[in-house]
């Protein structure tokens, strides 16, 4: 018996499934990414402010310096809360035109030790 037509039907379904499931997580790792570096920057733009006793503008131009694209959600003495849009790739198939990446750090003295920690979501 000949299974050349089968495996042909088999490959082109699959050859797709596959497709997608690799933009889907070359789509995770990209939001992974910018999450990283959402964080890394919310944290130093905070250790620059209180370790410098900087003001808040040029704590802000730290930022933004950064990546323009990031809003400033909150900024206070002891915190901070950022946030950026980002498009996926898959994002027009599943219905999501954006995704908004957010996090927030706060700082605590004690002791005299700096401790800037991650606030929870």
């Amino acid at each position: 018996m000949n299974n050349k037509g089968q495996s042909l039907v088999l490959f082109v379904i699959v050859i797709p499934l596959l497709f997608i499931i690799g933009v889907f997580v070359f789509d995770l790792s990209k939001l992974y990414s910018e999450k990283s570096k959402l964080d890394n920057i919310a944290y130093d733009a905070l250790y620059y402010k209180i370790t410098n006793r900087q003001t808040f503008a040029k704590a802000k131009s730290l930022v933004y310096a950064n990546d323009n694209k990031i809003k400033i959600d909150e900024f206070t003495d002891d915190s901070i809360c950022l946030s950026k849009d980002t498009e996926p790739i898959l994002g027009g198939v599943i219905g999501r035109e954006k995704y908004t990446i957010k996090t927030c750090y706060e700082a605590n003295v004690f002791n005299s030790i700096l401790r800037i920690e991650k606030k929870d979501d």
